[in-house]
């Protein structure tokens, strides 16, 4: 029987770990005939001998320790032992550069950095760190380029090299801090949010809205001991971290794959009997962009057990809604909006999804919505404002930063209750179901009239040879504000510049039609996969 009153993740987790001891809790795919597994028993005993191994070695209560590496068995066990030693921890995508986890210490103001071998390459080009204390796990092989490299970094660094295998503790109950040493309102993680609009912003999360976070997604997914969830998102990213507590957490066994290949992930579906897999719009739009009839049979036929899949971290046009739909008749699909600074905020639950796949769906429970306007008074239904979001789930602070500190308000209609103000806008219907218009900054003013650049890119995406496309806001030679469109097409579809302005004449208003259009051969991206706006910004719109 689960705890009645958790306090903690770590009370889930250790209650999963008496009733599921000798089940598999992670698997990593290696290859096709090569795999890793841990059950709960080792998982849970290796966390308690690190953390020991870290709080014999200083580890302070509520100190800041960071996770450079891919993802895999010993980054899991990193993080169970921070949170068990009463500390903090935050995971850096391994895609980052050395400036990029740079800034991120910096951020975080973090003495300890965890990597595998893959970092320490990535490293190298680094003048400075900010870390005195790097840890590296060394089940890896070490070779003579990662030796120099330690010998390197050994100059101004304390570097270990520590062996999961060979960690041991002689009495971990009384050397590991329970979870009950530390408050439920201390911190327990730092996300970083994409910086697809610019520089990554550092958001602290409390060990009651980390379990709050984790338990909702538990009940809206209805996981138990039975399912299997493929992960391919990074533990950097909130909705890959909430799957792996909530997977932990429920019994459940999470398969670890490092690719995002259509055929590698509908393969491993296959293999593993996947049940659930949670994916973000890139994602499943790579898995339909082949045309190929022979091989959507083939995905069809892969998926066709898939209990669930989830939308997460943006939307998808109609047409690739019902297209996904199509590759997956049999399937839930749930769609979520929210932020990583407010986790779920709404969710469109999968009997509603054909019918109202234009929405995000409706409030979850112990979350309060708003929509308001620019003098910060709620809208009557049906008209549009910035979406305010407030209850559980929201974050502590940003850390460490105060340009920011807008986005968490008092609310504009309870005293004494605070309110995250998503920058997002929106609109409710009559039936609560709440649409997504742009965001609050990027709203344009062309010819006099206001433009949401993603409603020109839901309408671009509608067209067939397309499969991604961007719409920023620029200004042309004389100062007047104009629209520039980068698209990507679909492998195999042809589609010239006159053909897309034809199209978009005649789907558009004249306002609405982008001045400057481009084909490109993918998009600049963040390490979660989101595109970097910023960036396009910057190189699309030089007019």
């Amino acid at each position: 029987m689960s705890p009645s009153h958790p306090q903690h993740i770590l009370d889930l987790f250790q209650d999963v770990c008496t009733r599921y001891a000798q089940s598999t809790a992670l698997t990593q795919h290696l290859s096709r005939n090569k795999q890793f597994k841990i059950s709960f028993a080792q998982l849970n005993f290796r966390a308690n001998a690190l953390a020991d191994y870290l709080l014999q070695r200083g580890l302070q209560p509520q100190a800041k320790v960071g996770l450079y590496m891919r993802r895999c068995p010993e980054q899991v066990i990193a993080m169970l032992a921070i949170l068990k030693a009463g500390a903090i921890f935050y995971n850096l995508n391994p895609k980052l550069s050395a400036a990029q986890v740079n800034y991120s210490l910096k951020i975080c103001a973090s003495s300890w950095l965890l990597v595998d071998n893959t970092a320490l390459l990535r490293l190298q080009q680094a003048n400075t760190l900010m870390p005195t204390k790097l840890l590296r796990f060394s089940d890896e092989i070490l070779t003579p380029i990662h030796a120099s490299l330690i010998d390197k970094l050994s100059q101004h660094l304390q570097v270990d090299n520590l062996s999961c295998q060979d960690l041991n503790t002689t009495d971990p109950v009384k050397s590991v801090l329970s979870s009950q040493s530390s408050s439920a309102s201390m911190a327990a993680t730092v996300l970083f949010t994409s910086g697809s609009t610019g520089d990554p912003k550092a958001v602290q999360i409390g060990h009651t809205d980390l379990l709050k976070r984790v338990s909702k997604e538990i009940t809206a997914y209805a996981l138990t001991s039975e399912d299997r969830l493929l992960n391919v998102l990074p533990f950097s990213f909130d909705v890959g971290l909430n799957q792996l507590f909530s997977t932990l957490c429920s019994g459940a066994e999470l398969i670890l794959l490092n690719s995002w290949l259509a055929v590698d992930i509908c393969h491993v579906i296959k293999q593993h009997q996947i049940t659930g897999v949670s994916g973000v719009p890139s994602l499943w739009a790579q898995l339909m962009a082949n045309p190929d009839s022979t091989w959507q049979k083939q995905a069809q036929e892969s998926l066709q057990n898939l209990r669930y899949l989830t939308i997460s971290g943006g939307d998808m046009p109609i047409p690739q809604l019902q297209q996904l739909r199509q590759l997956v008749p049999q399937t839930q699909i749930y769609k979520t909006y929210g932020q990583t600074e407010a986790f779920r905020l709404t969710m469109l639950l999968p009997a509603e999804f054909d019918k109202h796949m234009e929405s995000v769906g409706r409030v979850i429970p112990g979350v309060e919505l708003l929509i308001v306007n620019s003098q910060n008074q709620p809208v009557p239904t049906g008209e549009q404002g910035e979406v305010v979001m407030s209850g559980e789930g929201m974050m502590q602070a940003y850390l460490n930063d105060t340009r920011h500190d807008l986005s968490l308000r008092r609310h504009p209609l309870r005293n004494g209750r605070m309110a995250i103000y998503t920058g997002d806008i929106g609109r409710l219907d009559e039936q609560a179901y709440l649409y997504l218009l742009g965001r609050k900054d990027k709203m344009l003013k062309i010819q006099g009239n206001r433009v949401y650049p993603q409603e020109v890119v839901h309408i671009m995406l509608t067209h067939e040879a397309i499969q991604e496309a961007v719409v920023v806001g620029g200004e042309n030679k004389i100062g007047e504000k104009i629209l520039c469109a980068a698209v990507r097409l679909r492998p195999t579809m042809r589609l010239t510049l006159i053909e897309l302005k034809a199209f978009l004449s005649q789907h558009l208003p004249s306002y609405m039609q982008p001045t400057q259009l481009q084909f490109v051969e993918d998009f600049p991206r963040t390490p979660s996969g989101k595109i970097q706006l910023s960036t396009i910004e910057d190189s699309c719109c030089e007019c």
